[in-house]
């Protein structure tokens, strides 16, 4: 939720099986800073942490090339990747597509962007660069550019951070088929 006073902050709040957290996020640039508070449903315990979540440094010009590529994307893709998340890469999380092309990964900040073609996402962070394909079931596959190594990727929660991105549905067939398992 967006702070009272508009100036930035606010709360998201992220269930995963039995782990629930609020995430607050600092004004001024309210990506850059936040507070944690996690507990466990079912034994009562939490932890509470505090950090800031750097972007990479992007030349000059970036912002504009980024606009560009997302405006060739289909909507479809757009809805997929921006402002939903988090979302775990071979288990490790949380990974977040920030707005204009800023990524967070376990392995540190990097960046994110169109593929040319329309039909998936690079993702650069660690000194690799790969490619993305997702698919209708919130899940993604990784190629590493340069060795064609192959990672999974999963949604693992659902927190849209404006009204504009792509509501999820629970019910889903996907949801569904995903939690049967």
């Amino acid at each position: 939720q967006p702070a009272a006073d508009g100036g930035g902050g606010g709360a998201i709040e992220v269930a995963l099986c039995d782990l629930a957290c609020t995430l607050t996020l600092g004004s001024g640039d309210p990506a850059a800073r936040f507070s944690a508070e996690c507990s466990r449903k079912r034994r009562g315990t939490g932890t509470s942490t505090t950090g800031a979540l750097l972007a990479p440094a992007r030349p000059p010009g970036r912002a504009e090339e980024w606009a560009r590529a997302r405006e060739a994307a289909p909507e479809a893709l757009r809805r997929t990747v921006e402002g939903v998340g988090p979302w775990a890469w071979d288990g490790a999380e949380p990974m977040l597509f920030l707005r204009d092309g800023a990524l967070l990964t376990p392995w540190g900040a990097g960046e994110w962007g169109y593929e040319p073609a329309g039909d998936g996402v690079f993702a650069n962070f660690a000194t690799y660069e790969h490619g993305l394909k997702f698919d209708e079931c919130n899940g993604f596959e990784s190629r590493r550019k340069g060795d064609g190594a192959k990672s999974q990727g999963q949604l693992r929660a659902v927190v849209v951070d404006d009204a504009s991105s792509a509501e999820r549905d629970p019910n889903s067939a996907c949801a569904q088929l995903l939690h049967a398992h």
